[in-house]
């Protein structure tokens, strides 16, 4: 984010407990700038001029001039909270607080901001100079001045900004989970990780679930699980995978070892750790055809968009989809989550719902929205 806020002309300075996490992120910051170099994207001196705008500190000194804050610590609301707290005692009171979290709620935020018509989500998706979509997030009390300004703002710096209301999850993490959950209820059950991460790579998603959770992080991945399952209950049996993985160190691509191996060299893609399964106490003992995986994936996540609708996260099945889209790179050729859903049939999906919630159990319930198109005959787009 840092990089990003300084390509684009802005000064910047980075706070950090330590200095090992600061450098990091200047080390990353100019390895980031070297590669748009190498792409002939910028010059070296364009690369040296944006470093030089970037100043840090372990302290607060100079965060009494800034305009704009965008807090991206651990994703800890106590720790955010903390952090909110400090903030707001040093900063001017016309300055914008914003929260980079994917998950928790702003509503457990905004309490401890001493401005909250100044406070507001401001979401980046990673790698942040790759993802075009950023969620700008409504609180409760947050102005229309202060979202106006970071939409702006957003658009300046080259992404696309997509205005949520307050929730937890938001809306694509909301809508990922079930991209996960349903996953990892797959696997338990006993289809492979390469059956369901195939299955949905011919669907057209940039990969499967596995190899992106291996690619968050499996520590994000089940840190944000609980937080959604906190606020929004489980509808799922009880399934220990992700917090097995995470309390054995398997991380995924950060420690070399998740539910894919490291990519050796010459290699396109990381193979399957050979010995997940024996690690797991699974055996992947179970057929499923490509196009129902596909199913049990896409339906959980077309209903938990439904209820986003019905809860007015955002305003439109558009809106739904154009942030899948730029978010997490659901395949544009689809047209989106909610337009699929709707080339599926509305009436046709809700029965393969209810067929499913006999077999699988409660979560598969259609969301009153669903059954609502179905009994009226429309589409989502319709209603849009």
């Amino acid at each position: 984010i840092a990089h990003l806020a300084a390509s684009y002309g802005k000064l910047v300075r980075i706070k950090d407990i330590a200095l090992e996490p600061i450098q990091k992120s200047l080390h990353q910051c100019w390895q980031q700038l070297q590669k748009q170099v190498k792409k002939g994207q910028i010059t070296t001196r364009d690369a040296e001029l944006t470093m030089d705008r970037i100043s840090w500190t372990t302290a607060y000194d100079g965060f009494e001039n800034v305009d704009l804050i965008i807090e991206a610590v651990v994703e800890e609301e106590t720790v955010k909270q903390n952090v909110f707290k400090e903030i707001s005692a040093r900063i001017s009171t016309d300055a914008i607080i914003t929260t980079n979290t994917s998950t928790i709620p702003l509503s457990q935020l905004a309490k401890h901001v001493r401005n909250p018509r100044r406070f507001a989500g401001f979401h980046f998706f990673n790698p942040v100079h790759r993802m075009p979509l950023v969620e700008v997030i409504k609180a409760e009390k947050t102005s229309a001045n202060t979202i106006a300004t970071l939409v702006q703002l957003a658009r300046e710096w080259g992404k696309v900004p997509i205005v949520v209301q307050d929730g937890p999850g938001f809306l694509v993490n909301r809508i990922l989970w079930p991209y996960f959950a349903e996953a990892l209820e797959l696997l338990r059950t006993g289809i492979s990780i390469t059956d369901i991460d195939q299955a949905m790579f011919a669907f057209g998603m940039p990969m499967g679930p596995f190899r992106l959770m291996d690619e968050v992080g499996i520590d994000v991945v089940w840190k944000a699980g609980q937080i959604m399952m906190k606020y929004l209950g489980n509808p799922y049996p009880e399934n220990p995978i992700l917090e097995q993985m995470v309390r054995s160190g398997r991380l995924g691509r950060k420690t070399g070892r998740g539910f894919y191996l490291k990519k050796e060299k010459g290699k396109k893609r990381s193979p399957v750790d050979p010995h997940i399964y024996r690690f797991l106490e699974l055996r992947p003992s179970m057929k499923m055809h490509p196009t129902i995986i596909q199913k049990r994936i896409l339906y959980m996540m077309i209903n938990e968009a439904t209820r986003c609708l019905q809860e007015k996260i955002v305003e439109s099945a558009r809106e739904v989809d154009l942030a899948l889209i730029y978010g997490i790179g659901f395949p544009a050729f689809r047209g989106g989550l909610l337009a699929y859903a709707d080339q599926l049939g509305i009436r046709n999906f809700v029965a393969d719902m209810k067929a499913f919630q006999k077999a699988e159990g409660e979560r598969y319930q259609p969301a009153d929205l669903l059954q609502e198109l179905a009994n009226s005959g429309h589409n989502f787009y319709e209603q849009s």
